[in-house]
């Protein structure tokens, strides 16, 4: 069945599904955050998969996600259509492994949602668009209940075009905004593509700026990685800008999965452990 609800003044899609399984351990679960690049690996805001393709890219989404092994999924760079034409939504096909989704609204290229699989229950969800920001980047966060504990997950998508006059300071501004409205969470996953890179000029090369992360260890958060784990692109990462950011667990078992073919991104999962 499907349904809508407003949720803290977002309007998010919920979306259940009996097909669906998955089991989360007393102590510790899998989540992982992935930037899909709206099934046209990053280069258009709109799924590039045609009919045709559908049942092939299907498969390949399905068995990419099931090897990641998560209870909870991040994704950004959402779309809700999985086909070019909007007939085929993404729900019952790349996320048809999943039990439900609560998805922040589609704003240029970011759009920001969360996927769980049964047994993980719903408690409330909403979004806040950045007050400083360039592009039309916002976080989104839903409270889910795993192991009968309220755990508030957090997704974003960050500014990258900082090197414009007057925007230099955007994103260390949204990474500060993420710090302050979360830090006094006692458990809380903030992930997603922070976009933590800079260039000169718009003909300059990306080059990996991972210090800006240091706004998190500050404030005491535990990290899947300080800059050492390269998530983009796909094909041959040497950037660190896909992360997750914690408070409350331990973080173990981290690593990329990574398909030039279905995302310019690497899948980033990890183990977290309740302390």
């Amino acid at each position: 069945m499907r349904g809508r609800f407003w949720a803290q003044s977002a309007v998010v899609t919920f979306v259940v599904s009996v097909t669906a399984s998955g089991a989360v351990a007393a102590d510790s679960f899998g989540f992982a955050t992935w930037n899909i690049g709206h099934f046209a690996c990053g280069l258009k805001n709109r799924p590039s998969i045609e009919l045709q393709c559908v049942a092939a890219k299907t498969g390949e989404y399905r068995t990419f996600l099931s090897n990641a092994d998560v209870s909870v999924l991040g994704v950004c760079e959402h779309s809700a259509d999985f086909s070019s034409d909007g007939s085929v939504k993404a729900a019952d096909t790349a996320f048809a492994g999943f039990g439900a989704c609560a998805i922040g609204p589609s704003q240029g290229a970011h759009c920001n949602g969360h996927y769980w699989k049964v047994g993980v229950e719903f408690v409330s969800a909403g979004y806040r668009d950045y007050p400083i920001r360039n592009a039309r980047c916002y976080y989104k966060w839903v409270r889910l209940k795993v192991a009968k504990r309220e755990v508030c997950f957090v997704e974003t998508h960050c500014d990258w075009n900082t090197q414009e006059a007057g925007h230099e300071f955007d994103r260390t501004e949204q990474l500060k905004c993420l710090v302050r409205a979360f830090e006094s969470e006692p458990l809380v996953v903030i992930a997603g593509d922070f976009n933590t890179c800079w260039r000169k000029n718009a003909s300059d090369k990306w080059r990996d700026a991972p210090h800006e992360f240091a706004v998190f260890r500050e404030a005491g958060f535990n990290a899947a990685h300080w800059g050492e784990v390269k998530t983009w692109p796909a094909s041959a990462p040497y950037q660190s800008i896909d992360n997750i950011f914690v408070k409350g667990f331990a973080v173990s078992d981290v690593r990329v999965q990574s398909d030039k073919t279905l995302s310019d991104h690497c899948l980033l999962r990890c183990t977290l452990t309740f302390e």
